[in-house]
């Protein structure tokens, strides 16, 4: 699947809730887990429990047909985006999805996780009225077969997803927690949650036609141990930014989120503690589990060196990681570097003394391991 550019159009109708696509029975897991619907929410709570009672039936025919076909799929040298959420992850799925052997998680796939196969013609033209000229979180263009991140389909088929702390912001450190970090979870669980993604990757490889995804997830900066026992030939491309910009964009991306999906009253300040701890903490894990990786299979880039030389940074991460068809590319990414989509959230936002004295009091590490400064805070 090559990405197709979609136009769309500004609207003003909202698009369905992402977890209307559930599986049912994944939907009720998550009320149990995290619920209590707030008052003002329950009108999309009951869409959502329709909708995926709905779609159950051809969840269920869906499995058993395509069952066979799919356990002979192969995903073969997998490339995992990480490292900490708002650090260009996007701007460079991008770029490496315009590689005609890439396959990508698409919008389709994150709205109907478990229906894809049968249902993306008669889905694609029922979303196509409704989608959002561009993302909630930033101004990026939203299409249907722009490249998405993997965790928001996993958010139809597992409790363990990080999406769900947008749904359900009251549970904020809970679903942190369980669904990044695995805290509190026996070797079963977690084996199960790894399991339903590697089934999940193979559905979306054997729609695509390609066995090389290209899957970005931040969350999965703390799943390198799980992820090596799948994909033992697996690569990791580590993105990093400024840690001042990627404070506030990922403040306003919360917003952004829990505002437009959220089923409770947010506490913002809660919200906004939980950013510092899960930073820190997220690449801590990177750093210590990063020796597992070998080095022909780890490659590690800023982000602004991203935009400053994109083709550059692209030559580079093909010849760390082996990968061929950099020079098949090239035009596509050449094209793309002269009208990039992606813009990131907080972008625009003002860098306060006090936001820069909360990052060097709590982010000090990266900002010293990256070299970043706090009068470096243009714009990016």
């Amino acid at each position: 699947m090559t990405p197709v550019m979609e136009e769309t159009s500004k609207r003003s109708i909202r698009a369905p809730h992402i977890m209307c696509g559930s599986t049912l029975s994944n939907w009720l897991r998550v009320l149990r887990r995290y619920g209590g619907i707030d008052v003002g929410y329950r009108k999309q709570a009951c869409l959502i429990t329709a909708v995926s009672a709905l779609l159950a039936p051809s969840a269920w025919f869906e499995r058993v047909w395509f069952s066979r076909r799919l356990s002979r799929t192969q995903i073969r040298e997998p490339i995992f985006l990480i490292g900490h959420w708002q650090s260009g992850h996007s701007l460079l799925h991008h770029y490496l999805c315009r590689d005609p052997r890439a396959g990508y998680v698409d919008a389709i796939h994150c709205a109907i996780p478990s229906n894809f196969l049968l249902l993306r013609s008669l889905v694609s033209r029922l979303l196509r009225k409704r989608l959002p000229a561009t993302r909630q979180a930033d101004s990026t263009p939203l299409r249907l077969l722009s490249p998405q991140g993997d965790d928001m389909m996993m958010a139809g088929l597992s409790e363990l997803s990080n999406y769900h702390a947008y749904y359900f912001p009251c549970a904020i450190e809970r679903v942190i927690e369980r669904s990044v970090f695995f805290d509190g979870l026996g070797d079963a669980e977690i084996e199960t949650r790894m399991r339903r993604y590697h089934n999940a990757l193979r559905r979306v490889a054997y729609d695509t036609g390609k066995t090389r995804l290209v899957l970005r997830n931040a969350a999965n900066t703390a799943r390198i141990r799980q992820l090596l026992r799948l994909f033992p030939d697996a690569k990791f491309v580590h993105l990093y930014r400024n840690p001042f910009h990627v404070y506030v964009a990922e403040r306003d991306k919360w917003r952004g989120l829990v505002e437009a999906f959220g089923l409770q009253k947010p506490d913002y300040d809660r919200i906004d503690a939980c950013i510092v701890g899960i930073y820190k903490r997220l690449l801590c894990r990177l750093f210590e589990d990063q020796s597992l990786i070998s080095p022909s299979q780890f490659f590690e880039i800023r982000y602004e060196d991203l935009l400053s030389e994109p083709l550059q940074a692209l030559r580079d991460l093909y010849r760390q990681l082996d990968l061929s068809g950099f020079d098949e590319a090239r035009d596509e990414f050449e094209r793309y570097a002269a009208n990039p989509s992606v813009r990131l959230a907080g972008t625009d936002s003002k860098i306060t003394p006090e936001i820069i004295r909360l990052v060097e009091t709590h982010w000090n590490f990266t900002i010293q391991r990256w070299g970043y400064r706090a009068t470096d805070t243009r714009p990016s």
